[in-house]
């Protein structure tokens, strides 16, 4: 039995990219049994880096990860907050310096959810021009070093700190920055979405235990 609660981008079913095209998808077994698979590091991921990758992203960016995030078969980290209270910052102070054929990375992220199971991390950093964006970088890259710690609600979040951090210049994201902040909304959109549809869930599942549940010898 299983559920599938992934984002289904209108994009990947052949049809225009819209950054706001999203359903929730249940998908039940033979028997019609259904188990609720809510998991949090596979929102965040899909969520907000989803949005990104399609609001900001080249084709590229969308065809090589799109489909691997939707089927929950890789995770991508989003990096972008600095202190405790800059979700919606301007302009971050992580740095991207231009070098060779790529850029440097130089800077710090705090509350990284999903650090320890990610194979890329979305991170936003701001370049000598002043102009702003976002770039993948791989979780194994060298200069990155990590902290992670426990929430008071025990989920576990990382402090990273790039010093010097080498990225190749197709890790960008091209689209303007003021996007970003486009992006954060519509990644809520999007979570309201798996909470809607995995509250119907546990309701259809509520419904049919009550069917058949017995009690003291008694439906």
């Amino acid at each position: 039995a299983q559920v599938e609660g992934l984002m289904r981008s209108r994009a990947l079913r052949g049809v225009s990219v819209d950054p706001g095209g999203y359903e929730v998808r249940i998908v039940e077994n033979g028997e019609g049994n259904t188990v609720v698979e809510f998991t949090e590091y596979i929102i965040a991921s899909a969520t907000l880096v989803g949005q990104a990758l399609l609001t900001l992203g080249t084709p590229a960016q969308q065809s090589d990860l799109l489909p691997a995030l939707i089927a929950g078969e890789q995770v991508v980290a989003p990096a972008y907050l600095e202190s405790e209270d800059d979700r919606r910052s301007v302009m971050p102070e992580t740095t991207a310096q231009a070098e060779g054929s790529g850029f440097v990375l130089s800077g710090g992220k705090r509350f990284v959810e999903s650090f320890e199971i990610a194979a890329t991390l979305l991170v936003t950093a701001r370049e000598a021009s002043g102009r702003a964006g976002l770039f993948l970088v791989p979780r194994d890259s060298a200069g990155l070093r990590q902290r992670e710690w426990l929430l008071q609600s025990l989920d576990r979040v990382a402090d990273l700190e790039l010093a010097g951090v080498p990225v190749a210049r197709e890790a960008a994201l091209p689209g303007a920055w003021e996007a970003w902040l486009e992006v954060l909304d519509g990644a809520k959109i999007a979570l309201a979405a798996y909470a809607t549809g995995a509250a119907q869930a546990a309701l259809d599942l509520a419904l049919a235990y009550s069917k058949i549940r017995v009690q003291f010898d008694r439906p």
